[in-house]
């Protein structure tokens, strides 16, 4: 793509060839649009803490509180551009400019232009282009090769960012360089011109204030109705909600059972430098925590701010340690430095006992298109940032009172791609995977490029080892888009419905199946005599899918016959393996019922695998939407439901009530059927459960959060590398425990519910329903949490390559890789560059092993204490 850039110039230069580009650029800088994201904030923060106590009135609640706050800060925008912009001239009682004035006007002026010159790419070429250059946003999309909608985007950034830099180099007195630029803009500097700044702001924000406000409507609905997690982030409140501190499954060897979550990049709203709370709102807790950089250094004089109920902002000290006075219980500290971007935000609780860490590190913008060796956009490619391998093990801090964020981005049809704010760090990579190419990666860019371009290339097999095919419908049509699988290996059929498939990559695979959606499968054995294709298939396989796909249909009800209402969650109890697509199981009724492959399957394409490895790959996440993983139906409010994508075989079909109210699973159930009667009985949900969550030696334990779940699909099978488990369940109303270490659950489903069971001085536990013998009495003892760090130095003939901890009984202690939004379980942890990083582990541990290549070669007792980070150096 070939880019046209303006030519470059010299603030000096800028400021003789010509003046009414200044005058412009003024114009926009002084009209701070960014005081929109803080009026629709506010007002969502305002409804959040004082919601309506009836659900029905929202929308008219949240009106009020808008107007309400629309009209404070009006006054106050209004006061404090009066005071800044008419000052100077009050005092002198002048009504032109002294000398001493026009010098600091025609100061700010030549800063304006120095400023614009330094900034990043591609803000300073939109800006020049927008300003200099007086071009529309149009004519600067066709000169730049981006679309409108980004270089509006760009110019926006890029005013915001002239503006920061402005605020900076004035240190901090945004009135100094305002009242300089408001002459050259045309306006007399006198309360009119405060009115008038103040009415466009107010008229400009209303745009912006619609869409924020539905958003806010969202979350607050979301929040009144549920039980949200100690500090959950603001950015898709609902799915961050769901995930909040789960994983799946106890893990094996090596598991690393990861929470799926949203991480997306947070809305530049919530980036922003934040105001002081109004007084209406006293801070009443202290914030204290630590801000680092990607190399876990401490970044000294950087402005965090910390989102929530509360919005307030400070500087870090030179240790980068910060203090924030907060009038909410509970928040994200975040940065509000455009220069930078969060890696990890700071997750704050009053009643929790971690410190919030923030990671930040420059943020620079990237840019372009993933295409094929044609020059093809490849849509619908997936494109992350990855972090180095060994970034966890960089910080000496403990991260368990941190978010993690991912940065990725869809290529559009045409492969374009954009990723607006992403961390510049040394040793990250930026990936493309996509399920018909093979994936790529490169080194991430340490500035800001626009105009990236990623060639991706479909896999090229050797002859010996292709297998080659077709995929038709049952009418003869070619099958676009069908998928293949053999063993560990998958792939997709083209427009023409031919697929190849590399048989070095699929294992001992002897069942070749193809999937679309609404169709039963294509499944063919291998030939028996072995063909004269490689390795005995025959030269070219012809896979017929079959006929519609087969439902069950009918009403869910209660003994007496009466429905059992709406929203009832309906889905296969026992669903059929399909294969694997990179490191995740995928299952035939789902795929056949029209599930998505979820981006996390298509991401893993790109993440690098030992063939030989004998890793153990994790996934156990909310059941959110339905997905190529697992599918469900919901009830009318008849009770009715038809579940499609099944085979012609026997079913038992899962049942699960609103808010956990009840749950069942059916007799076997032969598709397809129509007019059915699931009966779920009073039986089958426990009433109350009243629990005690407790210490090893007996005390109670308060502030623990119990959280029902009940799994929707739970998948063991090889992948290429070694094992896969995948986990999708559905949670409940949570409940905390008292003082008293009591907790109290109602409306349960006896069967296969499971208690999930967290908090920041213990290891997340777990435990089920029917091991409570005694529903109102029902004693659950839990091990504390601890801290531990290894760093081995560097030399030595056979240095250990991972570490193993035991407990007193020789058992495997597992290790955590806690976040506040997740965790990551081990039995084993790797040394990368002979550093651990800060691992969680269970007080009962009492013995280090050192190990390399699996074997233990050295070993050492250990004594942790709880909430105590225990470091090992050798």
């Amino acid at each position: 793509m070939v880019v046209n850039m303006p030519p470059v110039h010299d603030p000096a230069t800028l400021l003789a060839e010509h003046v009414g580009w200044m005058r412009s650029l003024a114009r926009r800088l002084v009209r701070d649009a960014d005081q929109a994201d803080d009026l629709a904030q506010d007002a969502a923060a305002a409804t959040l803490q004082s919601p309506p106590s009836d659900g029905a009135r929202v929308r008219g609640f949240l009106r009020r509180i808008l107007e309400n706050r629309h009209r404070e800060v009006h006054r106050a925008r209004r006061n404090v551009l009066r005071r800044e912009l008419v000052a100077a001239q009050r005092e002198r009682g002048q009504s032109a400019p002294a000398t001493d004035d026009l010098v600091a006007r025609v100061q700010t002026q030549r800063r304006v232009a120095g400023l614009l010159v330094g900034l990043e790419e591609p803000y300073r070429t939109v800006l020049l282009l927008r300003f200099y250059e007086d071009l529309p946003p149009r004519r600067i999309a066709e000169r730049t090769g981006a679309t409108v909608a980004t270089v509006k985007s760009q110019l926006h950034r890029g005013l915001a960012r002239l503006r920061a830099r402005l605020d900076a180099d004035a240190g901090g007195d945004r009135g100094a360089w305002l009242a300089a630029l408001v002459p050259l803009c045309g306006w007399r500097a006198t309360s009119s011109v405060a009115t008038f700044l103040t009415a466009t702001w107010i008229m400009n924000s209303k745009l912006i204030i619609v869409s924020s406000l539905l958003a806010s409507v969202a979350v607050g609905i979301y929040l009144w109705s549920s039980s949200p997690p100690t500090a959950a982030p603001s950015d898709e409140a609902p799915a961050r909600v769901a995930a909040s501190g789960f994983t799946g499954g106890g893990g094996g060897a090596d598991s690393a059972n990861v929470v799926a979550k949203e991480r997306a990049e947070p809305r530049r709203s919530e980036r922003r430098a934040l105001a002081a709370p109004p007084t209406s709102a006293p801070a009443s807790y202290s914030v204290r925590g630590r801000a680092v950089d990607g190399d876990g250094r401490p970044v000294p004089a950087l402005r965090v701010c910390l989102r929530g109920d509360t919005n307030v902002d400070t500087l870090t000290e030179a240790d980068g340690s910060f203090e924030l006075a907060a009038s909410s219980e509970s928040g994200t500290v975040d940065v509000a430095d455009p220069a930078y971007v969060a890696v990890r935000t700071g997750a704050w609780n009053r009643r929790g006992d971690l410190q919030p860490v923030l990671v930040v590190a420059p943020a620079i913008q990237l840019a372009g298109h993933v295409v094929d060796t044609w020059g093809r956009g490849v849509g619908g490619a997936q494109v992350v940032v990855a972090l180095p391998d060994d970034f966890a093990t960089r910080f000496r801090d403990v991260l368990d009172a941190s978010y993690e964020h991912i940065w990725r981005a869809e290529t559009a049809a045409d492969g374009g791609f954009a990723l607006e704010r992403v961390p510049a760090i040394v040793g990250s990579e930026l990936r493309a995977a996509h399920a018909d190419y093979a994936p790529i990666a490169c080194a991430l860019p340490a500035h800001s490029d626009a105009s990236m371009w990623l060639e991706m290339v479909r896999p090229q097999v050797a002859p010996d080892h292709a297998l080659r095919g077709l995929v038709l419908h049952a009418d003869g049509r070619p099958a676009h888009g069908a998928y293949v699988a053999l063993g560990l290996a998958t792939t997709r059929s083209d427009a023409t419905g031919a697929f190849t498939l590399d048989l070095s990559r699929c294992g001992p695979g002897a069942r070749l199946t193809a999937v679309t959606a609404g169709e039963q499968p294509a499944v063919l054995d291998k030939p028996q005599p072995r063909g004269d294709g490689p390795d005995g298939w025959p030269a070219v396989v012809e896979l017929r899918l079959g006929p519609p796909a087969c439902s069950i249909a009918g009403r869910v009800v209660d003994e007496n016959g009466a429905s059992r209402g709406a929203g009832v969650r309906v889905w296969v109890a026992e669903s059929t393996n399909f294969g694997v697509l990179a490191t995740l199981p995928l299952q035939l009724e789902a795929m056949m019922a029209g599930g998505a492959v979820p981006d996390e399957a298509v991401q893993a394409l790109a993440q690098p695998v030992d063939p030989d490895g004998q890793e153990d790959f994790g996934s156990a996440s909310p059941a959110l939407r339905p997905d190529a993983l697992v599918h469900w139906v919901e009830t009318d409010a008849d009770g009715r439901f038809e579940l499609g994508g099944l085979l012609p075989r026997p079913y038992r079909l899962a049942v699960l009530g609103k808010a956990f109210a009840f749950g069942d699973l059916t007799d076997p159930i032969a598709a397809p059927a129509q007019g059915i009667e699931v009966v779920v009985a009073s039986a089958s949900t426990l009433p109350r459960l009243r629990g005690r969550v407790v210490t090893a030696s007996g005390e109670p334990i308060a502030g623990v959060r119990v959280t029902p779940w009940l799994p929707a699909v739970s998948v063991d099978t090889p992948v290429r590398g070694g094992d896969a488990h995948a986990m999708r369940f559905f949670l409940g109303p949570a409940a905390t425990t008292d003082s008293d270490g009591v907790f109290v659950l109602s409306s349960l489903p006896r069967r296969h519910t499971r208690l999930h069971l967290i908090a920041d001085c213990i290891v997340p536990s777990y435990t089920g329903v029917e091991d409570a013998s005694d529903p109102e009495n029902f004693v659950v003892p839990v091990l504390a949490r601890a801290h531990l760090e290894v760093e081995v130095a560097p030399g030595g003939r056979e240095p250990p390559d991972a570490i193993r901890v035991r407990d007193a009984n020789g058992l495997p202690v597992t290790l955590l890789e806690m976040r506040a939004d997740g965790y990551s379980t081990h039995d084993t942890v790797p040394l990368r560059s002979g550093r651990s990083g800060v691992l969680t582990v269970t007080s009962d541990a009492t013995t280090l092993e050192f190990l390399r290549s699996g074997e233990v070669v050295d070993s050492e007792p250990i004594e942790v204490h709880p909430g105590a980070l225990l470091r090992i150096r050798r």
